[in-house]
């Protein structure tokens, strides 16, 4: 962020809306298209090489669209689709700015980032575990939907659901269930779902009145076609989320993985569960796995929880690594950020002063 904002804005020219352009198409975008990847540092040449078909989207542009993809999070097809274009368009103005609002979260979530730790990268769509500030495990996880999102949190993982049953949460019994319900009572039984009361009576499914249930709960039973899979890892907050296995295991190799309702499913669940026991828990464990039985089970080492929001990284090798703004949440804070402190082209200052 200090080495962009010394220096002067590069050009920028957006790409306008047009159909998708795949590999081995021509458009007329193209030439625009290879200037902006040229800028960008994806490509060595800013014209088509000699002979070659300048408006044609020729193997070498595909190859610098990729790896554009691959660094904003995007699926790396090499196809000018919306989501590619929509990071294309995104100035240099507005990434430096990217930046700083990024280090901003940075800053406020420091201080709790403890030497052992299980954190929740929302829109990198990652889980990782550190052990002595070092990130030794890693794994993708499919989280909330934009109009579900998976919240901000800080907190501690105490306890296991092993063989979870899953109760419908309220909204998605309003606005998910209930319309198939209605479509075909036969919904619950094909689903292994039971209809109960508060009090955990079991209703029958006949008695109840689908267009104005009250009083009532869905819970689904324990088994391969459970919604948390073999497992849930159970921590204390206020909005009723936590982790678990999935059985939509496909989903995990989409590029952006928004499909819960604001829970974290978290691919190889099992294996995060084998880290988190300590000596001599992985046995019995194991055996309550195979039960099939429902079993709440308190981790002999409760594990702290970040979940946190992050927009941009830099890797390993130092590059910077762009995601998409899932929640539309960076938009806020940069306005926030700009009028508590203006970027340097938007201040009034004395030359040779210093800012």
């Amino acid at each position: 962020y200090a080495q962009l904002r010394s220096q002067p804005l590069p050009p920028f020219e957006p790409l306008p809306a047009g159909p998708l352009l795949r590999p081995g198409q021509a458009d007329a975008r193209t030439p625009l298209l290879r200037r902006s990847l040229f800028r960008a540092g994806w490509l060595a040449e800013e014209f088509a090489p000699p002979n070659a078909e300048p408006l044609r989207h020729d193997a070498g542009l595909v190859a610098a669209l990729m790896g554009f993809e691959r660094q904003h999070g995007l699926k790396e097809d090499g196809i000018l689709g919306p989501a590619t274009l929509a990071e294309l368009n995104i100035g240099p103005a507005q990434r430096r700015a990217q930046l700083r609002v990024n280090l901003e979260r940075w800053r406020w979530l420091a201080g709790d980032m403890e030497a052992n730790l299980l954190m929740v990268d929302i829109a990198g769509g990652r889980l990782l575990l550190y052990r002595d500030g070092v990130p030794v495990w890693e794994t993708r996880t499919q989280v909330g939907r934009a109009d579900r999102s998976t919240p901000q949190l800080k907190s501690r993982i105490e306890r296991l659901t092993l063989n979870p049953t899953w109760t419908v949460p309220p909204t998605i019994l309003r606005e998910d269930k209930l319309p198939e319900i209605r479509r075909d009572l036969g919904f619950l039984a094909r689903h292994q779902m039971s209809v109960l009361d508060h009090q955990g009576r079991r209703l029958d499914p006949r008695a109840v009145n689908w267009s104005n249930p009250r009083g009532i709960l869905l819970r689904q039973a324990a088994g391969p076609s459970n919604p948390l899979g073999k497992v849930a890892l159970r921590f204390d907050n206020p909005f009723s989320v936590y982790l678990h296995d999935t059985p939509s295991q496909r989903l995990f190799d989409e590029a952006q993985r928004t499909f819960s309702s604001g829970c974290v499913r978290v691919e190889h669940a099992l294996g995060l569960i084998d880290l988190l026991l300590v000596e001599g828990e992985h046995a019995r464990v194991g055996r309550l796995l195979e039960s099939g039985r429902t079993h709440e089970y308190r981790l002999a080492r409760p594990m702290p929880i970040l979940m946190a929001y992050w927009t941009v990284e830099v890797d390993d090798e130092g590059r910077l690594r762009f995601r998409p703004d899932l929640y539309r949440l960076d938009a806020a804070l940069q306005q926030a950020l700009a009028e508590r402190d203006p970027p340097p082209e938007q201040r009034n200052f004395t030359p040779g002063a210093g800012f």
